[in-house]
């Protein structure tokens, strides 16, 4: 009897756990500075469904925001046709994000993070995501130059953004 009890026993406690984590929002905020001011271009999505699956706290499924440049909303007209002609928006409709093994630690995520914008494949290994209430929420800071784009100046020079863009992704699980 003993041992049929520690059988069970060890064959329910290696069973890999599965969990699901459900994607109901993306955001992707890209962020900079110029010699006026700050600026915020955002890519929102809500109403989703997407499901991952994980199995001992990595995810065996990836997933990818497909986002259409002219979507992202920078505040006024000008600003997103500034945007959209710095990354190319006519050359590169769309931009995508890929998440791959997304892997759940103690205080918080890491992943796998594909960047694909301006027609530039960008590589990110083990990304953090940090974890606050249903939200995970990671930041990177990109060049110009590992974008291979020129940063923007207006009105003969006098208006100039700062090499350094800011990327923020965060999702909205249940």
């Amino acid at each position: 009897m003993r041992i049929l009890w520690l059988s069970l026993v060890l064959l329910f406690n290696f069973q890999p756990k599965h969990e699901r984590l459900v994607i109901l929002e993306k955001n992707i905020t890209v962020a900079g500075t110029t010699s006026l001011g700050k600026f915020e271009c955002i890519y929102n999505v809500e109403g989703l469904k997407d499901t991952l699956i994980f199995e001992n706290n990595t995810s065996s499924t990836s997933f990818l925001f497909e986002i259409p440049v002219n979507d992202f909303a920078c505040g006024n007209f000008l600003l997103n046709n500034d945007f959209r002609k710095t990354i190319k928006a006519k050359q590169y409709p769309k931009a995508q994000v890929k998440v791959t093994r997304l892997r759940r630690g103690k205080t918080l995520y890491q992943c796998d993070l594909f960047l694909d914008i301006a027609g530039k494949k960008l590589i990110f290994r083990d990304f953090e995501l940090t974890q606050l209430d249903k939200k995970l929420m990671g930041n990177l800071l990109l060049s110009f130059d590992a974008l291979e784009l020129e940063a923007p100046n207006k009105l003969g020079g006098l208006v100039k953004v700062d090499e350094v863009l800011s990327l923020s992704l965060s999702i909205l699980y249940q």
